[in-house]
């Protein structure tokens, strides 16, 4: 019999984790798996659930977000694995960089770790970020060991790896981790709210969606607008907060026309579903749901090879280099100019994607499930 208990330092049923862990607990619990759900808040809905009902760090929640969130997720950690002592489970799913404490609980009672984790290995990540920020002469990129360290550790303590796509899943095995520990269950995308529109009026636009910063690479797709050539009216989309570190960049850019910052939008899907392009020049992800959404909603898109996407060059997206503005400028005027191009490389993303359900996901969860953890 599988008892599974279940944690993530998120609000259950909100963006990002909060959806992805919203459907794996569904899918658990449809199995009859579930033992007890732990989080930080619950909007999803599901019941058998305990919230953890105050975060002690919020009153300092001002200071950096690299200082804050550790913080934050290891009370969490701390007070799950007190939760956890009173029930019983053979198999415990958490997420990285906020389960330390609870692992050790588990591995108390004798039960398997699933470690799911949201991007690349944490060695991989902060090596290549902070070679970034030397390359272009920032100072502010702050390492925290002990977050660092804890992840490691959390690591090695697990029976299983998930992470969301093979660039991911390869990051791992880079870092010496066991490749039979190691899988991929992708995520999913909502198409009742991500769907094209049809005739999508001028300007065309080029979208960007996510954090503004180093590590998305908007300075590249910037540098990139600078040097865009085209007769066809054209503007630039940003969706997201503008980080820290990333504002003295954008003094750089300062004059640049066409771009509108719409800062951090709750219903993306009102631009997406209106777009033609999106460009996505990140320097690292585990698999960004973006791209999903932008596949899904009919927009051509342009992204590396960093990205963990499900692109196939050419076919349903265009695939560069990391840290190439030339590629992002020279892509995005051949999409402008080449309507049959952008219309072949949409329409082949949509199709491609209605494959990719938060229901795919789940199934994929279930096989994995099924194929290393139910006897």
């Amino acid at each position: 019999m599988v008892n599974v208990a279940y944690t993530i330092a998120t609000k259950l049923g909100s963006s990002g984790l909060g959806t992805v862990s919203k459907y794996a607990i569904k899918a658990i619990q449809e199995k009859d798996y579930l033992i007890k759900g732990i989080c930080y808040n619950n909007i999803s809905g599901i019941k058998n659930i305990i919230t953890i009902p105050f975060n002690p760090f919020k009153p300092v929640s001002f200071i950096s977000k690299k200082t804050y969130y550790p913080l934050k997720k290891s009370f969490f950690d701390f007070m799950a694995s007190q939760i956890l002592n009173n029930y019983d489970f053979n198999v415990l799913h958490t997420w990285l960089n906020q389960s330390l404490f609870t692992m050790n609980t588990a591995k108390k009672k004798g039960a398997k770790i699933i470690l799911e984790c949201g991007s690349t290995h944490p060695a991989f990540r902060t090596e290549l970020l902070k070679q970034e920020y030397d390359e272009i002469g920032l100072t502010c990129y702050k390492i925290n060991k002990n977050e660092i360290g804890r992840a490691l550790k959390e690591i090695e303590l697990a029976d299983f790896i998930l992470t969301p796509s093979e660039f991911a899943r390869k990051t791992f095995i880079k870092k010496n981790v066991p490749e039979n520990k190691v899988f991929v269950a992708p995520r999913g995308v909502n198409i009742s709210r991500f769907f094209p529109v049809n005739n999508k009026e001028e300007p065309i636009k080029v979208i960007f969606a996510g954090h503004i910063g180093i590590r998305k690479g908007v300075h590249y797709l910037l540098e990139a607008w600078k040097s865009l050539k085209t007769e066809k009216p054209v503007e630039l989309l940003l969706l997201g907060d503008v980080q820290d570190d990333f504002k003295s960049m954008l003094k750089r850019y300062f004059g640049l026309k066409n771009i509108k910052f719409i800062g951090f939008e709750r219903e993306p899907w009102n631009y997406f579903n209106n777009g033609h392009i999106f460009v996505f020049p990140t320097l690292e992800e585990g698999s960004a749901k973006v791209i999903y959404e932008a596949m899904a909603s009919g927009m051509a898109v342009i992204t590396t090879e960093n990205a963990g996407s499900i692109i196939e060059n050419n076919k349903d997206g265009i695939l560069i280099p990391v840290k190439n503005s030339d590629k992002i400028r020279e892509k995005i005027e051949l999409l402008i100019k080449n309507d049959d191009l952008r219309n072949y490389l949409s329409l082949n993303a949509i199709n491609k994607v209605k494959t990719y359900t938060w229901r795919n996901y789940q199934n994929k969860l279930i096989d994995f499930y099924n194929n290393n953890i139910v006897i």
